[in-house]
């Protein structure tokens, strides 16, 4: 829903063109959901695509609670990794000034 959402803002922005404070809102409401949407893809329960991976693992092995311990475990790995790519992020950042 977040990207159908972020193309129907684009779509009005292309139609429409927007100026001033409509044109600022229409961005940051076509940014917001595009982030939100790509986020959710991300393959780690409980994010949609986590279940996504679940349901290809439980295609792929035929055991769907092993599927769902795999997607879990993928899910705790998805946020550890985002967690050390923000600490990553912020020192670079200050490190830098």
């Amino acid at each position: 829903m977040s990207l159908a959402l972020a193309a129907l803002g684009y779509g009005i922005d292309v139609l429409t063109h927007p100026t001033g404070i409509a044109h600022v809102l229409l961005v940051r409401l076509i940014l917001a959901n595009a982030v939100v949407g790509v986020f959710n893809l991300l393959p780690g329960l409980p994010l949609d695509g986590g279940r996504l991976l679940r349901a290809g693992l439980w295609k792929l092995t035929g055991r769907g609670s092993y599927s769902t311990v795999l997607a879990a475990w993928a899910g705790r790995a998805l946020a550890v990794a985002l967690v050390a790519a923000v600490l990553i992020w912020r020192s670079s950042v200050f490190s830098s000034r």
